[in-house]
Formats: C-alpha cells, structure tokens, sequence
C-alpha cells in the first residue's frame, strides 16, 4: 500500500485545551486591562451638542475652546439646526464669533435663539 494514498491513523495525544480558573492572576490582568482600556476610550469620545435657531437673515459664527483645541462654528442664516464639538468634556469656552451670549461656556444640550445677534437660552 502506497504510503501517500493510505488514510493516516488516528494519534491521539494527551494534550487537553484548558482555561486558566477565573481567579488566575492572568484572568485577573485580561479583565483589568479590558476594563482601563474601555474607560479611556469612553472618557476621549465625549462631544456635546448644542441645537441653535438663527432667526438671523445672515449667518453667525461662534469661535470655541474646548480642551485646549480651538473650534469654529458656523450658525447659518434663518436655519435651526444641531451642532457638535468634540472635546475630553462635556462643555466649551466661548472665546470669541458674531454672537452675543449671556454666558461663557456652552455645555452639552443647551438650545439657544438667535435673534439680532444675541444669543438667548431657548
């Protein structure tokens, strides 16, 4: 009988596949690691969003802070529309644009009204 040709037999090693106990230090490490890496990645996700209706006939801009980066917003004319920053937090500085607000930060889910260039809280 040709060797190539002939079904091979069945080797059977005493070899088992197992998992470490679940109190394992290794069990243990996987899941510490799992869980920092989860929060991190959440904590750096955030954004915040604001809803703006520009009652304006001419498009406004809002120049922002957030975290340390710089962001521009562009309000534009008679529109109501949502508008997201991405920042490590929940809120922004107001540094600066077209529009008069009564505050200095903008913080996720506020809506505001745009009206003759002042911002009021809707």
């Amino acid at each position: 009988m040709d060797h190539r040709t002939a079904a091979p037999e069945s080797i059977e090693i005493g070899l088992e596949k197992t998992r470490p106990p679940a109190d394992s230090p290794r069990v243990k490490k996987t899941a510490f690691l799992t869980a920092a890496f989860l929060v991190a990645t959440t904590a750096s996700a955030i954004a915040g969003t604001i809803r703006v209706y520009n009652s304006d006939s001419k498009v406004h801009t809002v120049e922002l802070k957030c975290s340390g980066s710089s962001k521009k917003i562009e309000i534009r004319a008679s529109t109501t529309a949502s508008y997201t920053f991405h920042s490590s937090s929940k809120e922004c500085d107001i540094v600066g644009g077209s529009v008069e607000f009564p505050t200095k930060k903008l913080v996720n889910g506020q809506k505001w009204k745009i009206k003759n260039g002042k911002a009021k809280a809707n």
